[in-house]
């Protein structure tokens, strides 16, 4: 069990009244055990409480054969489960960008949805949550789906440089359309607004410059993440599911922040991300920045690690070569911290290291 699932485990079960001793399943066969993987998916669903899913002490596998039991029968069974549901494209997805799949929306708001409807989107989100965990992405799900219910259904979280990562050429025809004007000549996008919004590129022609800014938004939403809002009900069920809530409070979305993290696991969250974590304290502090330092580039992956080295060592690259940059907390007494000048400490940077273990493997490419 890897750092993450453990610490998933943990805190999904802390100060539960509810916590199993123990998740127990054996099948004859992978089909078999994701039988019962599945009952236990339909009951913790109908709960809304995973509890008795994200225990530490697990057993799930085979009756016969080497290595029966552990974390890969267990992938494979989960997968099994969710490949059950690819089975059944039609039902339960639409295609996207680049051939992802999203979630697919049968019924209008204001319509009864059948109850099995429900039920079965919820266990596919909880599925997906779970093969999160297990560190396998529910391929071909679109990633943005996942990125925009772990932020709160944040739009925003949906940064340029995602989408310029994970669907270029989308990211190449949006900007080709927002660099037109509303009266301009939108021939050239028929294709997408026929495949994504059933109607003719003409339509939105010579609309007014709102709406034509709107219209950027609409193209990207409904191509990676859904085609109708997540408060529809079948998506927010299925968002529900990812999140695999627990009866102590515990959600998927929350863990982030989860104290049972350690702290290389925080540092390196951090250093893997791009962006501004806090843009209004960016924006207090963007004037302290030296000018050499390209805050353009600050949405694009590797700027933050690069900054941390540049700090740390004065160049902006680690040499493969170079001995770890190693950071920990220290006392306010600390040697390594300078006296205090007019209410500010100061840190000497007279060594190297600053890299936790988890991303310290010499590795260049994260600093450059």
């Amino acid at each position: 069990m890897d750092g993450f699932q453990h610490a998933v485990f943990t805190a999904a079960t802390r100060n539960s009244t509810q916590s199993p001793a123990s998740l127990r399943i054996c099948g004859h066969d992978i089909d078999a055990a994701a039988d019962q993987f599945s009952d236990l998916l339909d009951r913790a669903g109908h709960h809304r409480n995973y509890t008795e899913i994200l225990v530490r002490d697990r057993s799930v596998g085979l009756t016969h054969g080497a290595n029966a039991y552990g974390d890969g029968p267990e992938r494979e069974v989960i997968f099994t489960v969710f490949r059950r549901f690819l089975e059944k494209e039609a039902s339960f997805f639409v295609r996207g960008e680049g051939d992802c799949l999203l979630i697919r929306t049968m019924y209008l708001t204001s319509m009864p949805i059948p109850l099995s409807r429900l039920i079965e989107l919820r266990w596919l989100g909880a599925v997906c949550g779970l093969l999160l965990v297990f560190g396998q992405f529910p391929v071909p799900i679109s990633v943005s789906i996942f990125q925009y219910i772990f932020n709160h259904s944040n739009f925003h979280s949906i940064r340029r440089s995602f989408v310029q990562e994970w669907f270029p050429q989308l990211a190449t025809l949006l900007t080709e359309f927002q660099s037109l004007a509303p009266s301009d000549d939108l021939t050239a996008f028929q294709s997408h607004f026929i495949s994504h919004f059933n109607i003719e590129a003409s339509a939105f022609h010579d609309c007014d410059l709102a709406t034509h800014q709107h219209l950027t938004v609409m193209m990207l939403y409904k191509t990676t993440i859904a085609e109708a809002a997540f408060d529809q009900p079948e998506l927010r069920v299925f968002a529900e599911g990812v999140l695999l809530p627990c009866c102590n409070g515990f959600n998927l979305g929350k863990h982030s922040g989860d104290s049972t993290l350690t702290f290389d696991m925080i540092i390196e969250h951090f250093l893997r991300g791009v962006g501004t974590p806090s843009p209004l304290q960016f924006q207090v502090a963007q004037g302290a920045f030296h000018p050499i330092i390209d805050l353009l580039c600050i949405d694009t992956p590797g700027f933050r690690a690069q900054a941390l080295v540049w700090a740390a060592t004065g160049s902006p690259f680690l040499e493969p070569t170079a001995g770890r940059i190693m950071i920990g907390p220290v006392g306010t007494d600390d040697p390594q911290i300078a006296h205090r000048e007019r209410g500010h400490s100061f840190l000497h940077m007279c060594s190297h290291h600053l890299v936790p273990r988890g991303i310290a493997s010499a590795n260049p490419g994260l600093a450059t």
